[in-house]
Formats: C-alpha cells, structure tokens, sequence
C-alpha cells in the first residue's frame, strides 16, 4: 500500500494539471508565467528533492527485493531442517531397530553355543554306541545353530554399523540444516532491518518532495485561475526584468492576491513594479552587505538601512497605487488594503531578508531594523490614509 501511494504522488507531480497550451513569445502563455513564478532556489530545492526520492525510492525497491530474497533462503533452510530431523528420526529408528537385533542375534549365539557345549559334554560321557550316535547327532544339530547363530550375528553387527554411520550422518546433515537456518535467519533480520531503514527514508523524502512542490503546486493553481487579460498583464509586465536577468519574487502569495482581489491590468503593473523594486534593492543590500562582512565599515550598514528605507517607501507608494486603482473599492477600503498589503509585504520581504543574512552572518541588525521599519511605515502609512478618507468625508457634510 504505501509503494502504492507514492507512486501515485509523482503521477501527481508530472500529470499534466499544470500544463498549459505552449505559445512561443506569447504574453498569453501560462508557462512562462507559471516558470517566472517558481524561483531558481525553489526549483533547486525541487530538484534535490526529487533526487532523493529518486534515490529512495531505489534503495526501498532493492531493500525490498533483498528481503524477499533473505525471506526464500529462510523458508528453504527452514524446509530442509525440518527434512533432515524427519531423516534423522526415521535413522534413529532403523539404528534402534538394528541394536535390538544384535542384541538378540547376541542372545541367540550365547544360547547356541551354550547347547553345543552341552552336547559336547553328552557325547563325552556316553558309552553305549547308541548314546553316542545320539550325542553325536546333537552335536552335529547343536554346531549347525552355532554357525548359523554366528551368521545372523555377523549380520545384525553389520547392519549396526551402517546404521550408527547413516546415524551420524543425518545428525551431519541436521547441524548443517540448524546452522544454515540460523544463519538464514540472521540475514532476514538484517533485510528486514534494512527495509525498515529505506521505508524510514522513503518516507522522509516523501515529505521532503511534497513540502518543496507546496509552492510549485500552490503557484500552478492560481496560475490556471488567473484570467487571461491577467496573464497577459503580468507576463508584459515582468517582460523587461526578466530579460535584463533580474532575479524576480514573484511567488503563489502574489497571484492569490491578483486572483482574490481580481486585480486589473493597472493593479497588476504596480504590484509587479513593486516586485521589481524589492529586487533591485535586494541586490544592492546583498552587495553592501558583503561588503560590510569583507570590511567592517560601518558606512555599508548605512548604506543598507537607507536603501531599506527607500524600498519602503518605493512598496507604499506602490501599494497606495494598487488600492487607488481597484475600481471596486471604496476610498476607506482602498486605504485599508493599502495597509494590510504593505506590511504584509514588508514582513515577507523582512523574512527574506533575515534568512539571507543569516546566511551570510549578518542578518540579526539588518532583519530586525526592516522589520521594524516596515511595519512604523505601514502603521503610518494606513493613518494617513484613514484620515485623508475622514478628511474628505467631514468636507462632503459642511458642503
């Protein structure tokens, strides 16, 4: 069952859900957008993961094979112990068989040589011609079963010997069969030990794969719910940064937002301009930040928290934008959407910012303060927004 489940994630994975019809150059093409969506790391992270469940996957199958193979070489030893105690059970028995007819072919020959000597004395002591004819005759009768006493004898010692050899070979064959099976026993525990351990890591690169296609599955969805005057926006807006090879942000998050909030083709460009601010401003941080971590010099950390400053400011007016162009809004939910996506926005772009300076060692002054910033700038951002809206609302009742 579980073999069975996996091979039915990755049907998941390449079924063709996500697969839109290819127009080459075309502003209308849901691939592009979809590839402008998935980030390089996350394709990356989608890779190696898929890699090792790859990997997994083979050692699981082997471990399997390995264990179905220890589990036949454990039922063969298993089969031939049990033959060889039935063999040595039915030689023990011809052995006792053939130990109690020597001891009665013992029996026999001390008997008869017991009346020939009986005769013997009889023939000595008659004196008459018929009591010697007598005694002789029973001399005669007396060393016939003597000597036919000696054969059946000579016989059942024979017959003892084969079987005490047959004996001791069967008992052989039995500690063979014993050894054998013990071994057979150990290397089914080892496979099976070994199966357990792939079916461990199977799992874990299960999980693995499924949490690096969250993104990847999430993105494809809202890409097939976008519509079409919303594909084309987004693929002409991102058109310049992504041939300039700017590395562009733009994740599932961004497109729920276009699909949920049916953005129109000038939210889409503000919402993309914004994404293309963030990156150009993310480079330069990323340089002074080097060049901080190479120098020391105080001078870069103020560098990045200017630059920081200004992307904030760049994302306000950005996002103010988008507000101010949802036709379906009014102007107080305008200024409230304003606010909740940018610092929404800015706690994003501050997470990204604190795991990328982690990275670098340098990220706790830097995340700390965009942070902060971001969330004053969008505290003060959606006052001044709300009291422009009561502003003009206390205007409209005087008039």
């Amino acid at each position: 069952m579980f073999r069975i489940i996996i091979l039915s994630f990755v049907v998941s994975l390449i079924s063709p859900q996500f697969v839109f019809s290819q127009t080459d150059n075309s502003f209308s093409d849901r691939s592009t957008l979809l590839n402008t969506t998935i980030s390089d790391e996350e394709q990356a992270a989608f890779d190696e993961a898929q890699t090792g469940f790859d990997g997994a996957s083979a050692d699981f199958e082997q471990a399997t094979n390995e264990l179905s193979g220890s589990q036949g070489t454990f039922d063969t030893a298993t089969n031939d112990l049990d033959q060889a105690t039935n063999d040595l059970s039915n030689v023990q028995g011809t052995f006792d068989t053939a130990t109690t007819e020597l001891e009665q072919a013992t029996n026999d020959f001390n008997n008869a040589q017991g009346d020939l000597e009986a005769a013997q004395q009889n023939l000595e002591i008659a004196t008459t011609e018929e009591e010697i004819t007598v005694a002789q005759q029973e001399v005669n009768t007396a060393q016939s079963s003597v000597e036919n006493a000696q054969g059946t004898l000579d016989t059942a010692n024979t017959d003892l010997e084969q079987a005490t050899t047959d004996l001791n070979g069967a008992q052989n064959i039995l500690d063979g069969a014993s050894a054998e099976l013990e071994q057979a026993t150990t290397d089914l525990n080892a496979a099976q030990n070994s199966l357990d351990g792939a079916n461990a890591e199977l799992e874990q690169a299960t999980t693995d794969l499924n949490t690096a296609s969250v993104e990847i599955e999430s993105a494809g969805t809202f890409v097939e719910q976008l519509s079409d005057e919303q594909v084309v926006a987004l693929n002409r807006s991102l058109n310049n940064a992504i041939n300039s090879d700017l590395s562009i942000d733009l994740d599932a998050e961004d497109l729920e937002r276009v699909v949920e909030g049916d953005f129109n083709a000038q939210q889409i460009n503000s919402l993309t301009k914004s994404i293309e601010e963030e990156a150009k401003s993310e480079n330069k941080i990323s340089k002074f930040e080097q060049k901080l971590i190479e120098t020391g010099d105080e001078k870069f950390q103020e560098n990045i928290d200017r630059e920081e400053e200004k992307l904030e400011e760049k994302s306000d007016r950005l996002e103010n934008k988008i507000a101010r162009f949802d036709v379906n809004a009014s102007a107080l939910e305008a200024a409230k959407s304003a606010a909740k996506s940018a610092a929404k926005r800015a706690a994003k772009s501050a997470a990204k910012r604190a795991a990328k300076s982690a990275a670098k060692h340098a990220a706790k002054r830097a995340a700390k303060s965009f942070a902060k910033n971001a969330a004053k700038s969008a505290a003060k951002s959606a006052a001044t927004q709300v009291t422009r809206v009561n502003k003009g609302k206390a205007k409209g009742k005087k008039k």
